[in-house]
């Protein structure tokens, strides 16, 4: 597995501070009695400032607020559509997402920095790869839009545009969305109603992208919710009845229950994630138990020993799970992309 390194400014700086400062330099140090405190010779005391220039240098390039975009990033899984946004000193500080046919907004602007007190707890952890773009959320965006959508051409902006094939609001909760990049697409290219969920500190960061980029629509129609896989968790979150206020009736939104549409992209890897699929399973067997007619979709990146055929056994014995059908099987990048839907008992 490619492991790619989620960047924050702040850990960054120390990081620099550590790496770039002075390593045993060969200076002669002279004590002066009368001061009693080390002072450096006049060549190594240049020496010195030589360094703190630069260092100070290095600094103001890393702060630089004018972050570039390379569209040729070393990220060669990134679509041309899906832009690195990296300081001057090559730091990963966010990305930019132009969508074929995405107007509103015509660009996201996502950050994948953390907040400082995040930043152990992330490294020690499974939490970076929710700081990145995977292809898995590249392959369900294309198949949500193909599926759910129409696409037409704007004459007067002469470009194709996708809109939602249903008439009403449809509801979307995206489980380990990590940037939440196919929910927000979904929400801006379709109207949907959408929930981006994922564990702490996860959605603090989501919280901050939405916002920016859906500044009128957050809290409203597109929102971050903090969940741990459970059943309890899914129960609390259904309950919630967050868009009972949206363009559908109260009395609709609470008779639908749950959710219309369930995606979730790459969480499915035993060897960073461990077992906690099963807790996925449990989840999405909820989801199913609620609403047997929820769309529940599954987009994973396949990969030596990454127990997915054991995912997908354990969802195909479950409760409220009548089959597990693959769908979409992109065979022509490796790693190998598989698009699964769940079916409930109806």
């Amino acid at each position: 597995m490619d492991i790619k390194r989620a960047s924050n400014n702040s850990a960054n700086r120390s990081l620099h501070s550590l790496l770039l400062s002075p390593k045993n330099y060969d200076i002669e140090i002279m004590t002066n009695p009368t001061i009693r405190e080390p002072i450096l010779s006049v060549s190594d005391q240049n020496k010195k400032n030589n360094t703190e220039q630069q260092e100070q240098q290095r600094q103001q390039e890393d702060d630089d607020d004018s972050n570039s975009c390379d569209s040729d990033s070393s990220d060669g899984d990134y679509p041309s559509w899906v832009r690195s946004i990296r300081s001057k000193t090559g730091l990963e500080t966010g990305v930019e997402i132009e969508f074929p046919g995405c107007t509103a907004p015509s660009i996201l602007k996502l950050t994948t920095c953390m907040q400082e007190a995040d930043i152990s707890p992330m490294f020690s952890g499974t939490q970076w790869a929710g700081t990145r773009v995977w292809r898995s959320s590249i392959v369900a965006i294309q198949y949500i839009l193909q599926e759910f959508g129409t696409t037409f051409v704007d004459n007067q902006r002469k470009t194709a545009v996708t809109k939602t094939k249903s008439s009403t609001t449809t509801s979307l909760v995206e489980l380990g969305c990590g940037l939440g990049v196919p929910g927000m697409i979904v929400h801006a290219m379709l109207g949907w109603n959408v929930v981006l969920t994922d564990k702490d500190p996860l959605p603090k960061q989501l919280e901050v992208n939405c916002k920016s980029n859906f500044p009128v629509d957050y809290g409203q129609s597109i929102l971050a919710h903090e969940l741990d896989w459970s059943r309890e968790g899914v129960q609390e979150l259904v309950n919630r009845n967050y868009f009972s206020n949206s363009n559908t009736t109260t009395a609709t939104a609470t008779a639908k229950k749950g959710f219309d549409v369930c995606i979730n992209c790459d969480c499915v890897y035993e060897p960073l994630y461990g077992l906690s699929w099963k807790l996925l399973v449990e989840t999405m067997d909820e989801l199913l138990r609620i609403n047997p007619k929820t769309v529940v979709m599954t987009c994973l990146e396949r990969r030596k020993s990454d127990g997915v055929d054991n995912f997908l056994e354990a969802l195909r014995e479950s409760q409220h799970i009548s089959s597990v059908e693959r769908i979409v099987f992109d065979k022509n990048n490796f790693p190998e992309v598989h698009l699964y839907r769940i079916y409930g008992v109806i």
